[in-house]
């Protein structure tokens, strides 16, 4: 069985190492299975630990204010999101996606226990 690198863990590693856009667009995907298995009456755990992993995933790739601090101009990277563990290129798509995943993450698994 496949064992991934620590720092992958709830990435999605499709044609090298896991990205943030892949995995935030996952979260957004997870998100509405969630909602889906609520509905149906079906068992949504297994979707909100994918979403908890791939949640945990994409906050490592936000840019901290320590790591701002290795900018020329701080404030204008802190919070963004890194394209993954070894490229910082930084698109707004990539916060985007971020940002629209967490918030559907919190309301899917909203009353779920971790």
């Amino acid at each position: 069985a496949f064992t991934p690198a620590p720092d992958w863990v709830g990435g999605f590693n499709v044609y090298g190492p896991p990205g943030a856009a892949p995995a935030a667009c996952r979260i957004e995907g997870l998100a509405a299975a969630v909602r889906a298995a609520r509905r149906l009456g079906t068992d949504p755990e297994p979707y909100a630990a994918a979403i908890r992993r791939a949640s945990a995933f994409v906050r490592r790739l936000q840019v901290s204010p320590e790591e701002a601090g290795l900018f020329p101009d701080p404030e204008k990277v802190r919070g963004g999101v890194r394209a993954g563990l070894d490229d910082w290129t930084m698109r707004i798509d990539y916060a985007q996606h971020a940002l629209s995943g967490w918030l559907l993450a919190a309301e899917a698994l909203e009353g779920l226990e971790e």
